[in-house]
Order: structure tokens, then sequence, then C-alpha cells
């Protein structure tokens, strides 16, 4: 073959030089909105698994928490300081009565109804005027 039909084949063979940059300039415009757009499908899920992550936390937390395991303790030991001082409080008033003439006996059902407080949630028996053990 000679040398002008190498040449005449080599260029009928090859895309001539701009047909390159065309392909090349297609190809990116429509890839970078894919781009984007995968881009942006990527943030969400990561924004929803961020919001997932945090609520897990949250609920591992508060079930670790010490007071929530020993709620039962706790309430037991407020009803048993609420009742004492309950009982303490009846005594000083008790006291201070007897020292005016004329003054009826103060029950513990009368002291806990003027204060306001519920005599179920204080475990209070009003007919024997007792706190229930």
């Amino acid at each position: 073959m000679s040398a002008q039909k190498r040449k005449a084949s080599d260029t009928e063979d090859s895309p001539s030089s701009e047909e390159p940059q065309q392909k090349f300039l297609h190809r990116d415009a429509s890839p970078s909105k894919d781009v984007e757009s995968e881009i942006h499908e990527i943030k969400s899920r990561v924004n929803q698994k961020q919001e997932v992550l945090r609520k897990l936390r949250l609920v591992r937390m508060y079930r670790n928490k010490p007071e929530m395991q020993d709620l039962d303790a706790v309430t037991a030991k407020w009803l048993q300081v609420c009742q004492e001082a309950l009982q303490d409080l009846l005594t000083k008033v008790k006291e201070q009565m007897s020292n005016e003439i004329g003054q009826e006996e103060l029950t513990l059902t009368q002291l806990v109804n003027k204060l306001g407080l519920d005599p179920e949630l204080l475990m209070l028996d009003p007919v024997e005027d007792c706190f229930i053990t």
C-alpha cells in the first residue's frame, strides 16, 4: 500500500478531531445531572440514617439510665419519707393544739385532706386513720 493510500485510509477510519470533543462534551452534560441527582439521593439517605441513629442512641440512653431501672425503689422511698413527714407534722400540730384550749384532736386523715393530698397516693386508710404498709 502506498503512503497516500495509507493516509487516506487512516483519515477515513479515524474520526475527525472535532467529533471526540463533541462526544466528550455531550457525555459531560448528561452525566453531571445524573451525578448530581445521585449525590442528592445519597445525601438524603445519609440524613435519614443519621436520624435513625440519633433516635436509637436516645432509646439506648433512656434504657440504660439507672433512675428508670430503679423507679420502683425510688417510689417506695418517696412514699416512706412522705408518710414519715406527715406523721412528724401531725405530732407537731397536735403538740401546738394541746396548748390551746377547746381544740378538737386532729386526725391523720383530716391533715391529709386539709393539705389537699390524695389519701390513696399516700396509701392512707381513712377508716383506720393509719398508713397501709
